[in-house]
Order: structure tokens, then sequence, then C-alpha cells
């Protein structure tokens, strides 16, 4: 990783810090090759450029990743997740500052390039979503629940001539997905609010909607698809996404196939045109839950 100076950064802070994570940058270049290594090295050249920045995201991933591995093995021994509303995540995590910022929104944004479940969906989205919104002209999309902001952004700085809407709950998502885009150089292109989408709906409909990794957060998912059903235009493609069998601290409906998922964006009244699945790891014993994620593009009915 020679020509890659921040990526070669952040593999030693990883190995002289957490050895035991030591093989997290050189596994994923093996497994994906150049191309990857190419865009997580842009990333980081825009979005953490100083070692005090490569450090606190580290130090936040692995943080995030250990608590992640202690519950999926509780759920492996027990089949469920641990009883939890929507309020407790929300106390717990979504308006914890110190946990927001320390561990949930760096340790979610590395794995975007460090999960080879999550960077495979990032490759679905490009292939499936995005090359199809640049071919069609695409001049504003919806982002509902947008985290960390990096699907946002990563619409904004493939489409330069594209304006985004973001929308979250938590005042530290919001926060970090602007950082995120004027480090980026589109922070005049994304406006990211404050706004519960079933209580508050937008003012505005849309033909491009993205909504990544939120149905697992939910007590009731299906009326919150019929809430995204509500903002898209009828010629409108959405790109909607769900972890399976993934225990984590703000995680409450347990999807345990791809189907699950499936039945109820039909439910909420859209059509599905197409599927893709990854598994974050191979299964080690017969019956283990390995967490997925689930991604679908789909269009109003």
């Amino acid at each position: 990783m020679t020509t890659s100076p921040h990526l070669s950064e952040l593999d030693a802070l990883f190995n002289r810090k957490f050895p035991f994570m030591g093989k997290a940058i050189g596994d994923m270049s093996s497994l994906f090759g150049s191309r990857w290594q190419a865009s997580f090295e842009q990333f980081l050249s825009k979005v953490m450029q100083s070692p005090d920045e490569k450090e606190k995201a580290v130090n936040g991933y692995v943080r995030f990743a250990l608590d992640i591995m202690r519950l999926q093995k509780q759920f492996e021994k027990t089949g469920a997740y641990p009883e939890k509303s929507f309020d407790q995540a929300r106390a717990d995590v979504y308006d914890n500052a110190e946990y927001m910022q320390t561990a949930y929104l760096p340790g979610l944004l590395l794995s975007h390039f460090l999960w080879p479940h999550h960077y495979r969906q990032q490759l679905f989205f490009e292939t499936a979503f995005l090359n199809i919104m640049r071919r069609q002209g695409a001049q504003r999309f919806l982002d509902c629940g947008t985290g960390t902001g990096y699907n946002a952004c990563r619409i904004l700085d493939t489409l330069p001539e594209t304006t985004g809407r973001a929308f979250d709950i938590s005042p530290h998502s919001k926060a970090h997905a602007e950082q995120q885009a004027e480090a980026l150089g589109v922070g005049s292109r994304l406006t990211v609010d404050l706004q519960n989408l079933i209580t508050d709906p937008p003012d505005e409909t849309t033909d491009w909607l993205i909504s990544i990794e939120v149905l697992e957060h939910l007590e009731e998912p299906v009326a919150f698809l019929k809430a995204l059903r509500g903002l898209l235009n009828k010629e409108g493609k959405a790109f909607i996404t769900a972890a399976i069998n993934a225990a984590e601290a703000d995680h409450i409906t347990l999807y345990r196939s791809t189907d699950g998922v499936a039945e109820q964006i039909l439910e909420a009244g859209f059509a599905i045109e197409q599927s893709h699945t990854a598994w974050a790891y191979a299964p080690e014993f017969d019956g283990q839950p390995i967490p997925q994620v689930a991604a679908f593009v789909v269009t109003s009915r």
C-alpha cells in the first residue's frame, strides 16, 4: 500500500493499538483488491486527513465492533435481541453524545469499508441504483435515516448536479453528516433535518429515495415503510436495506431472513425490482445466525 499513505497510516494504527484486529485492512485489500484500496484511500484523504482524526476513528471502530461481537455472541445463545423500546434505544444511543461521537458514528463509518457485507452492499448500491440515477439525470434525492451521512455524501460526490435532503432523529448524526459533507466539498448541496418521518412527514416527494439500515431500529417498520412510500413519486425508485440476524445495541426488530424484509416492503405498497443479500462471514457451526444485509431496489405500484 505504498501508494496509499492514508490507508497505510490507518493500518499501522490498527496493528500498533489493536493487534487482534491488525489483519482488518490487509484482509479486505486481499478480498476486494485495488478498487477497494483506491476508494478507501480517496475517502480517508478527504475525511480523515490528520493522524488524530484517524486515531479517534480507529478507537471508535474497535469499541463499536467489540460491543457488537459481545451482543452477537449473546444472540447466538438466546436466539433473540434484548427487549428494548425505541425510546430506550434513542436514550441509550441516538441522544447519547459520548457513545455516538466516540463509538457509534466512527465505527459505522469505517464499517462501510472494513466489513465485507457492508462493502458488497455498497457495490450493489453503485451498480443497481447510483448508476441508474446517473443515467436518468437525477436532480434531487431524499435520504431517510442518514446515520453517518455516508451514502448521501456518496451520491453527491458522484453526481455533481444533484442536491439532497437527509433526515435523522439524532442531532449527533445530523452534525456528523454535515461535517462529512463539508469535508467532501458537497456541503452546499445537502440539507440535513432533525425530523421523524412518521409523525412529521416532509413537505416534498421525490423520484429518488434511499433508506439504509433503518428498519431494524424500529418497533413498527411497516409504518415507516408506508411513510417512505408516501414520499416516492409514481415513477420513482428507492433503495431500502435492513440488517438481518445482527445484534446491536439499537436493533429492535429481528429479521431472520431476506424474505421477512421483502414481505414488509410489499405490504407497504412497493414493488421489488432487484434485491441483494450479503453475509458478514462464513458460519462456524450449523445453525449459527450470521449477520447479513439485505438491499432492495423498489418502485411504487
